[in-house]
């Protein structure tokens, strides 16, 4: 089963990341330490995506 993404938000100030897929249907990835990575997105090809440490991020 293939299912599309049609839109990415990211919030840049606060690196909260929503991706909408068809179908209604949202993956939230909510960025809550000053201290630590907030959250990890991989995919293919070495595809990598975090947030840093207060909410900077880096690919």
């Amino acid at each position: 089963m293939v299912t599309r993404i049609m839109n990415i938000l990211h919030f840049e100030v606060i690196s909260d990341l929503v991706v909408e897929f068809e179908g209604n249907f949202d993956l939230e990835l909510f960025h809550d330490s000053n201290y630590f990575e907030g959250w990890q997105l991989r995919g293919d090809n070495g595809f990598y995506f975090f947030t840093l440490p207060r909410g900077t991020y880096s690919d």
